[in-house]
């Protein structure tokens, strides 16, 4: 069962892959790969080949000459009277060929060896649809987990044994996690997944599988009631609930922690500041130094910022120092990204079409690159139009996540973006795409202080 918690973690993962850039504060190297895995790829055959080898295929005259049977050829192969006198089978010789009736019992196979065999093969499926954790596009993972969703409820079907059983739920659970956490449409599976665990809960309230219904009943509530958590309040504390209750029945699950982080993040996209900080206190608490916990501890630094300044100092591309300060009176997007974060650079096109039509007004971006080395972010400024102030570290033991100010600020994750107003302090963060122009719009509407 541990096998299935630890591809439960993965999965999750996959998330942050597909959806956000992760880190952690000791390696500066990212943790996202965009460029396609073609060590498995076959060579590609080229026309000349295809030639080549229909060629080598083809016989030629002479060969089809060669093969033609011969007049004295035949006349050798034809069998006289006597070999086909030989070659007649005798009755006994046709008695003694013929099965019994116990032989042919013998070898055919009965119900209850198909059904293991059946069972078997599922199982070996299951395992090897769950160890598929890397996936290049999230349809690539949706069909990963439909496949094992499906596999899984054909065991359940089989009425197994108990071991099995468990085994099929648990995928079951899983895939409909991995699913729901990419298609929000799939309602259907709210319902599936709350039976099952209500029938697992029924039998035992202890043990792995206890636990997997309800991390999974909570992780799929949140999947699919997400898109309607923002204009409802109750549901975050809902789930909140959900997860502490999980949380407080195994402490020791290593789910508990992500599962809390997840419900945190999604209450702060959705503005509910005071259920968030609730969320991440009781994470930071019960789980301090995990990966989980010294993200959450950065997330509460980023709460503290609220109404406050942020303090960033730092060189620029060419040397000059940069201080946010400077940009008193102007309404500013502080961006944490990098060149390797898919996410980041999806959202840059709208960061872009924000500036173009805010920046006469007093609108700027103040840049903070966690890029591995100058000449990515060089380069790639070349090619793209990002005519804001880029804050790189190019020292050893300060570039990628080792940035000072990602360190500062506690940024585990990118793009971590703050908004700060024309009074010099910031009003909102993970202000992103839809959201950014009309927030962007409204701090422009603040009188510019006056000058000390």
């Amino acid at each position: 069962m541990k096998y299935f918690q630890l591809c439960g973690l993965a999965l999750m993962a996959c998330s942050i892959l597909l959806y956000g850039c992760g880190g952690q504060s000791d390696s500066s190297t990212p943790t996202e790969s965009t460029e396609p895995d073609t060590s498995t790829q076959p060579e590609a055959v080229t026309d000349e080949d295809a030639t080549s080898n229909m060629s080598q295929a083809e016989p030629t005259e002479a060969d089809t000459a060669q093969s033609e049977p011969t007049e004295a050829d035949a006349s050798q192969d034809e069998p006289t009277e006597a070999d086909t006198a030989q070659s007649e089978p005798i009755e006994t010789d046709a008695s003694q060929d013929e099965p019994t009736e116990a032989d042919t019992a013998q070898d055919e196979p009965t119900e209850a060896d198909t059904a293991t065999k059946s069972t078997e093969d599922l199982l070996s499926e299951i395992k090897r649809l769950s160890e598929q954790t890397r996936f290049r596009t999230v349809e690539e993972l949706l069909e990963n987990q439909g496949s094992l969703l499906e596999v899984a409820q054909q065991v359940l079907a089989t009425n197994p044994d108990v071991a099995v059983r468990d085994q099929a739920r648990e995928a079951v659970l899983t895939a409909a996690y991995g699913i729901t956490r990419y298609d929000a449409t799939r309602k259907d599976l709210l319902e599936s997944v709350d039976t099952l665990a209500t029938d697992i809960l029924a039998e035992t309230t202890e043990g792995e599988m206890a636990a997997s219904a309800m991390f999974y009943k909570t992780m799929v509530h949140l999947n699919l009631e997400r898109e309607d958590s923002a204009e409802d309040p109750e549901i975050n504390k809902r789930l909140y609930a959900m997860s502490k209750d999980f949380v407080e029945k195994f402490p020791s699950d290593p789910r508990a922690s992500a599962a809390l982080y997840m419900i945190g993040q999604n209450a702060q996209m959705d503005g509910q500041y005071e259920t968030a900080l609730e969320v991440l206190r009781f994470l930071i608490e019960r789980d301090p130094s995990s990966q989980y916990g010294q993200m959450a501890s950065g997330d509460l630094k980023r709460f503290e910022l609220l109404g406050n300044p942020m303090e960033l100092v730092g060189p620029s591309l060419d040397g000059t120092e940069v201080n946010l300060a400077q940009y008193k009176g102007k309404v500013v997007l502080v961006d944490f990204w990098a060149t390797w974060c898919g996410p980041c650079i999806s959202e840059l096109p709208n960061v872009q079409e924000v500036y173009k039509k805010y920046h006469d007004k007093g609108f700027d971006v103040f840049g903070i690159s966690f890029d591995n080395t100058k000449e990515e972010l060089e380069n790639f400024l070349k090619t793209n139009d990002m005519p804001w102030t880029h804050v790189f570290f190019d020292e050893e033991g300060k570039r990628g996540w080792d940035n000072p100010l990602g360190q500062q600020y506690g940024i585990f994750s990118i793009p971590a973006t703050f908004l700060v107003g024309r009074d010099g302090n910031v009003h909102k963060f993970n202000v992103r795409g839809e959201e950014l122009d009309p927030a962007v719009a409204e701090l422009l509407e603040q009188p510019v202080p006056e000058s000390n």
